[in-house]
């Protein structure tokens, strides 16, 4: 293995989606049929509302708790 190569393990997969923020409530908004869709606003050089996103509204989280892989 190279020297500059580190090894991941991946012990879990969670789902954090545009209508839940785990597998659970994940899955009982699709059931009731809910959406996360929603038109977006404040994307440079696209007029407000013209595309349409599911984005995921994440709580603040420090730094130490992101890694970019």
């Amino acid at each position: 293995m190279h020297p500059d190569c580190h090894r991941v393990v991946i012990t879990g997969i969670g789902l954090i989606t545009s209508v839940g923020r785990c597998r659970e409530s994940t899955w009982h908004a699709v059931q009731l049929g809910r959406s996360g869709a929603r038109r977006l606003c404040n994307i440079p050089g696209i007029p407000d509302g013209k595309i349409l996103g599911a984005t995921v509204d994440l709580p603040d989280v420090g730094a130490w708790q992101l890694k970019n892989v």
